[in-house]
């Protein structure tokens, strides 16, 4: 919905509240302001662009991400090397490995490929 040229948000709020629930969303990319004649939040400026860095860290990857994430890879190269698959993360994921985690996340893999004997032989 627009009016007089700016863009109104969906839902009409009061005085007392300000723009900060609104950018908090959307992390500095847009600005908004209360208007007094709509009684609604409007937006003055959006920024549509991302210009933010990569960082390459994130704690939440997980050698289980990554076996979901290259399974079909490694499942097809089982012999490729852990470097290879930290590069890929790097590449593909934007986001920086450790080697331990890659060697648990292709010993994932050969487990379910080939099977855990200690697995198997509790199932007899």
């Amino acid at each position: 919905m627009e009016n007089d040229g700016h863009i109104i948000l969906g839902s009409t709020v009061g005085e007392d509240n300000d723009s900060e629930v609104v950018a908090d969303e959307y992390a500095g990319r847009i600005k908004t302001s209360y208007s007094p004649v709509t009684k609604c939040l409007q937006i003055k400026t959006f920024q549509d662009e991302h210009h933010c860095s990569v960082s390459f860290k994130n704690k939440m990857v997980t050698a289980a991400m990554i076996t979901q994430y290259f399974e079909a890879t490694i499942k097809d190269h089982p012999k490729m090397k852990l470097r290879e698959i930290q590069r890929r993360c790097v590449s593909d994921m934007h986001v920086n490995v450790t080697i331990n985690c890659c060697y648990r996340a292709r010993k994932i893999v050969k487990e379910k490929t080939i099977g855990n004997p200690k697995e198997e032989f509790g199932l007899l």
